[in-house]
């Protein structure tokens, strides 16, 4: 074993200290990026249940509309009295084109979201780590 001077220690002091202020600067950016990949997440998570409940109220809306279309043809093949029946239909198809115009941008929405987050989702997963 050698016997370090004291010269030779405050050298080693001086490394140490560089090298611990580095990595406390590492800490500070690891620890902040920590911070803003959990609010990222939260923000994530918060999308994804808003596109689950509305992906489940999208789906009980088609239905319904799916429903009233299948009685509304029913009651054009069995209806015997056609102008009873054409006042009825005008006002359900009228009910029917404004619901399907809204079903078809809610429609278009949902797949613009979830495409973001299915792209987001890919990026995660296969996107390479960047180093220093």
């Amino acid at each position: 074993m050698t016997i370090a001077t004291a010269s030779e220690i405050q050298i080693d002091h001086k490394h140490w200290l560089r090298d611990i202020e580095r990595w406390s600067s590492y800490l500070r950016v690891w620890q902040n990026q920590i911070h803003e990949m959990k609010h990222e997440y939260r923000r994530v998570l918060k999308m994804v249940e808003q596109q689950a409940d509305d992906l489940e109220e999208f789906g009980d809306t088609l239905g319904s509309h799916r429903n009233r279309l299948i009685v509304d043809e029913r009651a054009m093949v069995e209806h015997h009295q056609p102008v009873e029946l054409d006042a009825k239909l005008t006002e359900s198809h009228e009910d029917n084109t404004s619901r399907h115009e809204e079903l078809y941008k809610a429609h278009e929405r949902l797949k613009q979201l979830q495409h973001t987050l299915t792209a987001g989702l890919a990026l995660l997963k296969h996107e390479p780590f960047r180093g220093e």
